[in-house]
C-alpha cells in the first residue's frame, strides 16, 4: 500500500563532488494495476531525480496502470516513468495504461530507447 509514499519507486541519490552514482536496473519486471495516489505524490511509478541517478528498464511490462486517478494536473503531469537522469529503455511493453502526457518523460539529453511497444 503506497498511498502515503512520495513515489512507488524513487531514485534520489546525490553526491556533492565524489562522482558517485546510483544505478538501478529493472529486468523482466511487471508493473501492473498501479495508480496515482494523489496530492503530494510524484505523478509516476518510477521517479528519477538528478544526473547521479541512472535508470535502465529492460524487457518489462507496464499494464493497466492509471496515473490519471486522483490527478488534478493530469494534462501536464502524468507519466509511468519520469527521469532527470540518464535513462535506458529497451524491449518493454506498455499496454492499456492511462497517462495524461506520455508513458515516459526524460528531462536529460542522455537517454536511449529501442524496441518498445504499446
Amino acid at each position: 500500500d503506497n498511498r502515503k509514499a512520495i513515489a512507488p519507486i524513487l531514485l534520489d541519490y546525490f553526491d556533492s563532488g565524489a562522482g558517485g552514482q546510483l544505478e538501478m536496473v529493472f529486468l523482466g519486471c511487471i508493473f501492473r494495476n498501479n495508480r496515482y495516489a494523489g496530492n503530494v505524490a510524484n505523478p509516476s511509478i518510477i521517479t528519477v531525480n538528478g544526473p547521479e541517478n541512472r535508470l535502465t528498464v529492460d524487457r518489462s511490462l507496464f499494464k493497466d496502470n492509471d496515473m490519471m486517478h486522483n490527478n488534478t494536473n493530469k494534462d501536464s503531469s502524468s507519466f509511468l516513468i519520469e527521469s532527470s537522469g540518464p535513462l535506458t529503455i529497451y524491449d518493454n511493453c506498455f499496454d492499456d495504461n492511462k497517462v495524461g502526457v506520455s508513458p515516459i518523460v526524460s528531462y536529460k539529453s542522455s537517454h536511449d530507447g529501442r524496441r518498445n511497444a504499446g
